[in-house]
């Protein structure tokens, strides 16, 4: 038992690994530019949820564009209300990676063998630029292998009774809770949405408990954004708890439907592609429907959290600073 608990936790290191090598080096390969790229495309709110979107599906990773987002608030280059377009869109870019993680059987390991094969190959080019795009492929190549040992692993932990209080638990609450936990800890909503993959595509892990633990994931990754934002200016916290809301809104507007009509929302999803897959389409459409929901009341989101972040009614400017490290904690009047 132990060692094949080592093996899964080593399994999500290596999946970890795996995503910041191809987010760091997609970034590189753009010669660090992916600030620019989301000051430039701002001029509208689409603008800036097609942005996100992009940026964060390439880099395969929306904490990376969120921090960027907030960064950027900061800075007074862009509005708060430009910061939420992007995050808005960089949760539905980031569904990607979910896709990418439902092909973990046999043609997910012919795609990471052909990643790495080709990732050793560019590797051996004296071009910077060729060298970058290697890491980036060898990257995808690591991904897979780390979600082949997580795999090989999780079916020897049913009868662990800690796991199965984590991923198998019958309340929706629960699992929602666990996996709002396990991603503020881990700091990566990928490693849980692989995991519950791994687990639906094993047929471990119903497609129902998959959803509740897949919205818990979407709460649990904004944890780092907002620890993030506590030492910078207020326009800046404000991005980082619009992030929190927006994904804790869309939550609670799944939860009930997700409750009433559990079985026809799992036939609707399961009858395509198998457990596995449907997880990975759920992600995708929970993400996308809460933009599309929520986008046309940017304008409302922003005076409720102008609103909750004042100061005694009173305001701060684009780049007021906080003095004390506990006054850049926001305030709830």
């Amino acid at each position: 038992m132990v060692t094949r608990i080592i093996t899964l936790f080593g399994g999500i290191a290596i999946l970890i690994f795996g995503f910041n090598l191809i987010s760091a080096n997609t970034e590189r390969l753009a010669e660090g530019r992916a600030k620019n790229i989301i000051r430039k495309n701002l001029k509208t709110p689409i603008g800036g949820l097609l942005t996100g979107t992009v940026v964060a599906g390439v880099t395969q990773s929306s904490v990376a564009v969120s921090v960027i987002a907030v960064s950027l608030v900061e800075a007074g280059t862009i509005s708060f209300r430009s910061s939420a377009a992007v995050i808005m869109g960089a949760n539905v870019g980031t569904t990607v990676t979910a896709q990418l993680l439902s092909l973990s059987g046999a043609s997910g390991g012919i795609i990471g063998s052909i990643a790495s094969i080709i990732g050793l190959l560019l590797s051996f080019s004296k071009n910077k630029t060729v060298k970058r795009l290697s890491n980036s492929v060898m990257g995808l190549g690591v991904l897979f292998a780390g979600l082949s040992i997580m795999t090989t692993s999780v079916k020897g932990l049913i009868s662990a009774v800690w796991f199965r209080k984590i991923f198998l638990v019958e309340s929706p609450f629960l699992l929602f809770l666990n996996g709002m936990v396990l991603t503020g800890i881990t700091q990566s909503s990928s490693a849980v949405t692989g995991v519950t993959v791994i687990l639906g595509a094993s047929k471990i892990m119903p497609f129902t408990s998959a959803t509740f633990f897949t919205l818990g994931a979407n709460v649990g990754s904004c944890f780092f954004v907002v620890l993030s934002s506590l030492n910078k200016n207020v326009n800046a916290r404000r991005s980082a708890l619009f992030n929190l809301i927006f994904n804790l809104s869309g939550a609670i507007l799944f939860f009930p439907f997700l409750l009433m009509l559990g079985e026809e929302i799992t036939y609707l999803f399961v009858k395509e592609r198998g457990v596995g897959g449907a997880i990975a389409d759920f992600h995708t459409v929970f993400n996308l429907v809460c933009a599309l929901v929520f986008f046309p009341f940017l304008g409302l989101f922003e005076k409720l959290i102008i609103k909750i972040t004042s100061n005694n009614g009173k305001n701060c400017n684009r780049n007021c600073k906080r003095k004390s490290f506990t006054a850049n904690i926001p305030r709830f009047n």
